[in-house]
């Protein structure tokens, strides 16, 4: 398949979106913490990326100054990295019509040995594998990939790869350094008067599991984020923290703010499940009331 090559000038993009699944997403909260920044672009650091939701939606809305993007999974940095730099090249691969959205497909190309691969191919592997999986991309501990191929999922990619997408999130992704570190490493790196954009995962309560899973966090490594904050709240950087309302976590950061978002599709948990509420966002933000409940909008990425 030719794909024609395209300065990114060269047409009229769309805004851009996340061009991957993301099992951790929660756009639900998206909406209320762009409230806490105003209209003023933002010099933006995410050292939890994901998907890159936030980052787009900011994008969108022509509020970001400059980006320091960071996640710890290598392969999707990869992904974000390849993008940036030769985007039409990730295109191509994507066409391939290997790269068909069926379980087939799926398994041979889930197979294939990554080290033998070069980065474009590596990066494009990733983004099929997510893509089938519905993002709930986890790797056993010898480091292959054990996602299993989600028919709901991978039948809203099929073939209909969105190039235009690819190359709006290239030129979004011009304005950011882009890191694979651990977190304290990229708080570290915030200035006084740089927003701060935390979106951790989940906590888990089985780290015992016997894969390497990046979307769960420990109790442990929730504390570490707090010192993490507080040295930030410190140096004058504003911060927004997305969380699952558990009581740990208002009782770690209770001397801030934040904001408790009620509604249906409660969330799991005795405390989620008496209190009625849905998400919870910790921040340091001025001129807001230190508590306040609000319905959960119903917010589209």
């Amino acid at each position: 398949v030719e794909v024609k090559e395209q300065t990114m000038k060269s047409v009229e993009l769309p805004t851009p979106r996340p061009f991957l699944s993301w099992m951790a997403q929660k756009p639900q909260y998206r909406k209320h913490i762009t409230d806490l920044l105003g209209s003023a672009p933002v010099n933006l650091v995410d050292p939890f990326l994901g998907s890159g939701g936030f980052l787009f939606n900011l994008s969108r809305a022509q509020m970001v100054k400059s980006a320091i993007i960071n996640d710890v999974h290598s392969d999707l940095i990869l992904s974000y990295r390849m993008i940036k730099e030769c985007p039409d090249l990730i295109i191509r691969e994507l066409m391939d019509p290997m790269y068909i959205y069926k379980p087939t497909a799926f398994k041979k190309i889930r197979a294939t040995d990554p080290s033998g691969l070069n980065s474009v191919k590596k990066a494009a592997r990733h983004i099929y594998l997510s893509n089938c999986v519905g993002g709930d991309v986890k790797y056993d501990i010898g480091g292959r990939f054990t996602g299993t191929f989600d028919l709901t999922y991978a039948g809203r990619h099929k073939r209909d790869l969105n190039i235009n997408n690819i190359r709006s999130v290239s030129q979004v992704l011009q304005q950011c350094e882009i890191f694979n570190k651990d977190f304290p490493e990229i708080v570290s790196m915030t200035k006084p008067g740089d927003f701060l954009f935390l979106d951790p995962p989940n906590i888990s309560y089985h780290p015992s599991i016997p894969h390497m899973d990046f979307y769960k966090f420990t109790e442990e490594q929730f504390r570490k984020l707090h010192e993490s904050t507080l040295i930030a709240h410190e140096n004058g950087v504003l911060f927004a923290l997305a969380l699952e309302p558990r009581e740990f976590h208002i009782r770690l950061w209770k001397d801030f703010k934040f904001i408790l978002l009620k509604g249906p599709d409660l969330s799991s948990g005795f405390f989620c499940r008496e209190n009625k509420l849905r998400a919870l966002i910790i921040h340091n933000y001025p001129d807001v009331d230190p508590v306040v409940t609000k319905p959960l909008y119903a917010y589209s990425q």
